[in-house]
């Protein structure tokens, strides 16, 4: 949840965020880098930074799909009406 939080807060701010875990192999060499001690148990990281400006992409050009082809209702296959069905 706090990594939730801090990923809200940095788009909030006008920053792009991610969240990355890092495999067990390579906790060391994370450790090293950012200064983290030995007794500290490595969950994943939160990146941060400022998105370079670029025309948007595909994605951003095609209009979504309505909810009720990509929400389903209890099971697969069983369109979600909203709250009024229930």
């Amino acid at each position: 949840m706090a990594a939730l939080l801090a990923l809200l807060t940095a788009v909030d701010e006008g920053l792009g965020a991610l969240l990355l875990g890092v495999p067990g192999d390579r906790w060391d060499v994370v450790r090293a880098a950012f200064g983290i001690p030995p007794d500290r148990r490595l969950l994943g990281v939160v990146a941060l930074g400022y998105a370079v400006a670029r025309p948007p992409g595909g994605s951003a050009r095609r209009p979504r799909r309505p909810l009720s082809e990509v929400v389903h209702d209890g099971r697969f296959g069983v369109p979600w009406d909203g709250p009024a069905a229930r």
